[in-house]
């Protein structure tokens, strides 16, 4: 389960042991926006030279690359290697591309002898992208995870008021459920009031509402309260595990109802609460 995702431009890589003791659960290099087009060598490099030599092994790393439909991944594809989680292909939208991209992955780990499966995410932020979500994910088994963004979104959906937004519910939705019914990992927009925590807190809720369960994080302030707030609440642990008690005295013997507290309790709520636990013990095993 992975709820938040740093975001650190490549060329300020130094970030990384100062952000470390918040605990991200993963950290994505970012080659492709955060960078001035003077810095994207250095950027690079530096992160090369991460890579080669780190000993971190208990966070992932994704890389954000740039548009892949530019055919300019070759430097990016050159600095691989076992350590790297994810590749975050932004602003995709189209198979054809996806697909050339992933050839052209396999045959680098091929040649460079990379066994482990370097997994790809989708982050989606164009009406095109939305469109063609199912096809995306369809020509690809390495797809894990999808990220809505929505600022680049909102540009291309043609919105120009930087004061409000618009109704962006069906397209969060779909993309959600086109995400749960092929089982892959949600990642909602960022917050981008970074001293807002306030804010921070009502944001995640809106994500919630769509079944997304993390998000991208730009500064290491946000990551406790995204990676507390991602978890079910106390309150939903308590109550999972007073369903799961229920029948200890065999009050419901032989029946797959049970009541609590006035509210009839069946196997589909049996099944949330085992999925509570066993979020809470994952979390805790780390």
């Amino acid at each position: 389960m992975l709820r938040s995702l740093l975001f650190i431009p490549s060329h300020k890589i130094r970030f990384v042991d100062g952000v470390l003791k918040k605990n991200p659960d993963a950290i994505c290099f970012d080659l492709e926006d955060a960078l001035p087009d003077n810095k994207k060598k250095f950027g690079l490099e530096k992160l090369k030279i991460f890579l080669n030599d780190t000993k971190i092994d208990y966070l992932k790393f994704f890389i954000r690359i740039e548009d892949i439909e530019k055919n300019n991944y070759d430097n990016v594809l050159s600095i691989l290697n076992s350590k790297v989680h994810s590749l975050v292909l932004p602003k995709i939208s189209n198979v054809k591309s996806l697909k050339s991209f992933e050839k052209r992955l396999k045959m680098f780990k091929k040649k460079n002898k990379i066994k482990k499966k370097i997994t790809i995410t989708l982050l989606i932020e164009s009406i095109e992208g939305i469109f063609n979500l199912p096809q995306l994910i369809d020509s690809s088994n390495r797809v894990k995870y999808i990220i809505y963004g929505e600022e680049d979104f909102l540009n291309d959906f043609g919105y120009l008021d930087f004061d409000s937004t618009p109704n962006l519910n069906f397209f969060k939705s779909y993309i959600s459920f086109i995400g749960k019914k092929n089982k892959l990992e949600l990642i909602y927009t960022p917050y981008l009031y970074i001293k807002n925590f306030l804010g921070l807190k009502k944001h995640i809720k809106e994500s919630q509402r769509f079944g997304f369960t993390g998000m991208l994080t730009v500064h290491p302030s946000q990551i406790p309260i995204v990676n507390k707030s991602y978890l079910p609440s106390k309150k939903n642990f308590n109550t999972a595990k007073l369903i799961l008690n229920l029948n200890k005295n065999n009050k419901y013997k032989d029946q797959n109802i049970s009541i609590s507290r006035g509210k009839l309790l069946g196997p589909p709520m049996k099944r949330r609460a085992k999925k509570i636990i066993n979020i809470f013990n994952l979390i805790n095993e780390r």
